[in-house]
């Protein structure tokens, strides 16, 4: 089998990536801040990194993204580009998680757990423990910085952090927490997980079961019913 060609997107933080790769080598990659303009500046993005990779639409294999946890409407423009890409060319969706990208980067160091942690919003991430970098160990979860001491347990300097918000939880805890691979989640990481999960004969997903990662609501308000005045009742017959 030819090694699968993969386009990944990645939209979940403040630092975007859109990439292509062959197997596990990477053809081309753009990382860029999109400033508030993700939507406008995304598909773009991929015209131009698929002219830099050398490869059309139809020479890929498949198409994978980041569903989250991250950025709220990130994720949401991620998902439906990725989506809308699938719809118009017919070629599967391989879903990856921005937790599980990040601790995949600790495979074969050793370390028997790892806790994968991304930003949510102010004053708290978003958290989800790994054995072996790969097997997850219970479901991701959003944790308050007051919290996160607990959540990690008594052995918490045991504990080896990875992952972009890993940093942010360091006043929170006691000292000797070590962190590793603190990068955000990248285009060319989950193009070529994807490729290997090709390789290894599983079945990507069609574009309406691609879901995104949220795992509370979003942060923002909900408008207040308007009350208007009371109605006097209908005179009696």
């Amino acid at each position: 089998m030819p090694a699968p060609k993969v386009l990944a997107l990645e939209t979940s933080g403040e630092i975007c990536s859109v990439a292509v790769a062959v197997g596990a080598s990477l053809q081309c990659e753009h990382t860029f801040s999109h400033r508030m303009t993700l939507s406008i500046r995304l598909m773009g993005v991929v015209d131009t990194v698929l002219e830099c990779a050398g490869v059309e639409l139809s020479d890929l294999d498949a198409l994978a993204c980041d569903v989250g946890p991250g950025s709220f409407t990130g994720v949401r423009i991620g998902v439906a580009a990725a989506a809308s890409l699938s719809m118009a060319t017919g070629l599967p969706v391989y879903a990856e998680t921005a937790l599980g990208t990040v601790a995949a980067r600790l495979i074969g160091t050793g370390l028997s757990e790892v806790v994968a942690v991304v930003p949510h919003n102010r004053g708290a991430v978003s958290a989800q423990r790994f054995r072996n970098g790969v097997e997850a160990i219970g479901p991701p979860e959003a944790i308050a910085f007051t919290e996160f001491a607990r959540y990690l347990g008594t052995q918490n300097d045991a504990v080896v952090l990875c992952g972009p918000g890993a940093r942010s939880t360091l006043p929170h805890l006691h000292t000797g927490i070590r962190i590793a691979a603190e990068e955000c989640p990248q285009a060319r990481e989950i193009a070529i997980r994807a490729a290997r999960r090709i390789t290894g004969g599983e079945s990507g997903l069609d574009p309406e079961e691609l879901r995104p990662v949220y795992i509370a609501p979003p942060a923002i308000s909900t408008p207040k019913a308007v009350v208007g005045p009371r109605q006097a009742p209908p005179p009696s017959a």
